[in-house]
C-alpha cells in the first residue's frame, strides 16, 4: 500500500524545482517548464530509485558538478531577508506563496547552521574565512543537495549516496524524505515494482542494500565481512591475573560455644 503524499510535499517541490540558490540570489522564476518540474517531482523521483535498484554495476557519474564558491555561497546565506522574499513572492500565485517560502526558509536555516566558519577577530570586525577541507567538503555536499534534493536520489543510482547526503536531504526537505524513505514510499513502491517485474526471487545487490541502509539513515556495516574479518583475526589472550599476596583462608563456621578451648 502506498503512503499518502506527505503534506509539505507540494512546497517543497516548488523549492526544487525553482532551486534554492535561485531563491537566495532574490531571482527565482516559476516558468511552465519549472511548474512542471515541480509537478512531476515524484515521477521523476521513482525513476531513479528504480534505476539506482535496476542496475547492478553502476558507472560513476562523469559530469562536473557545479561550480562552489564559498565566499559566495557565505555571502547568500548571510543576506537573505526581505529582498529574496519579495522576489519570491513575485515569482508564485496568491495560494502558493506562504508554503513555499515556509519550505525555503526551512532549507535556508538549514544551511545556515551546517554551514562551517572559521571566524578570526580583528581589531575592527570579524573576519570569516573557509574552514578546513574536510569541513568544507561535508557542506559542498549538503549544498547540493539542498539546491537539488533530487542530486541525492541521482547519487544512489551510482552508488555515491552518502550519509551527509542523506542528513542534509532530511533537514531541508523532510517532506521529500518522508516521500522516498517512509513505510509505504517511493522506496518501498521501487522494491515492490522490481519484484514484480523480475519475480520474487529477485534481490538488492550488496552495494543497493548499502546505499538503501544509508538512504533510511541506518548502519551500512557490512556484517558478513566484518565477521570474516573476525575469524581471521587471531584470538586474544587475556592478560594474566595478578597474583594476590593475600591466601584466602577457610570460614570458621563453628559457634562460639562449640570450639573446644586452647
Amino acid at each position: 500500500m502506498i503512503a499518502p503524499e506527505p503534506e509539505g510535499l507540494p512546497a517543497e517541490a516548488i523549492v526544487a524545482a525553482l532551486g534554492l540558490d535561485a531563491i537566495l540570489r532574490g531571482d527565482p522564476s516559476f516558468t511552465v517548464e519549472r511548474q512542471n518540474d515541480a509537478a512531476s517531482f515524484t515521477k521523476r523521483a521513482r525513476a531513479l530509485l528504480l534505476k539506482a535498484l535496476s542496475s547492478k554495476d553502476p558507472e560513476p557519474d562523469e559530469a562536473e558538478e557545479p561550480d562552489f564558491d564559498y565566499t559566495t555561497v557565505s555571502d547568500l546565506l548571510r543576506d537573505v531577508g526581505e529582498a529574496q522574499n519579495q522576489a519570491l513572492f513575485d515569482a508564485l500565485p496568491d495560494d502558493m506563496q506562504d508554503a513555499v517560502l515556509a519550505a525555503a526558509t526551512t532549507a535556508i536555516e538549514y544551511l545556515q547552521d551546517a554551514q562551517p566558519r572559521r571566524i578570526t577577530k580583528t581589531t575592527a570586525r570579524l573576519e570569516v574565512s573557509p574552514p578546513e577541507p574536510y569541513e568544507l567538503d561535508r557542506f559542498v555536499r549538503a549544498w547540493r543537495v539542498a539546491v537539488d534534493p533530487l542530486s541525492a536520489v541521482k547519487a544512489m543510482t551510482v552508488g555515491a549516496l552518502d550519509m551527509v547526503m542523506v542528513g542534509a536531504l532530511a533537514a531541508a526537505y523532510p517532506a521529500i524524505y518522508e516521500l522516498l524513505a517512509s513505510p509505504g514510499g517511493l522506496l518501498d513502491d521501487a522494491i515492490a515494482t522490481m519484484k514484480a517485474r523480475r519475480g520474487e526471487t529477485w534481490d538488492v545487490t550488496d552495494d543497493q542494500d548499502r546505499q538503501i541502509k544509508i538512504l533510511l539513515q541506518e548502519d551500512p556495516i557490512d556484517l558478513d565481512l566484518a565477521n570474516d574479518f573476525a575469524d581471521l583475526a587471531p584470538p586474544q589472550q587475556a592478560p594474566p591475573g595478578k597474583q594476590s599476596s593475600r591466601s584466602i583462608k577457610p570460614t570458621d563456621e563453628l559457634l562460639p560455644s562449640q570450639k573446644t578451648p586452647t
